[in-house]
């Protein structure tokens, strides 16, 4: 399995299960704001990370931005505008990054 593919089957494994636990009315989220990513994406770039020996959250970051952007692109903490020739990516909705740190 490559990386790609390993990267787009954990994502869809936790997204699939957060559903499910949301569907049996149990939900990760009780108070506070809205968060700027979904919970799936974070828990897939942590669990990721951890398997390719990234141990902290600056690292793991910093190696997504660096490398799988195009999967992540709302993670890269950009200014972003509604963009109708690139459609949304894991855990985005429809928007496109405008400052260029997410220029793939």
């Amino acid at each position: 399995m490559s990386l790609t593919d390993y990267i787009i089957t954990v994502f869809c494994l936790i997204d699939d299960m957060l559903a499910e636990m949301k569907d049996d009315g149990l939900n990760l989220r009780r108070r506070g704001p809205a968060p700027q990513l979904a919970d799936s994406v974070v828990l897939a770039r942590e669990i990721i990370g951890e398997f390719l020996g990234y141990d902290t959250d600056s690292g793991i970051f910093h190696y997504f931005r660096r490398h799988h952007v195009a999967f992540f692109r709302n993670s890269c903490r950009c200014i972003a505008r509604p963009s109708p020739e690139r459609p949304p990516t894991f855990g985005e909705s429809n928007s496109a990054c405008i400052s260029g740190c997410c220029a793939a």
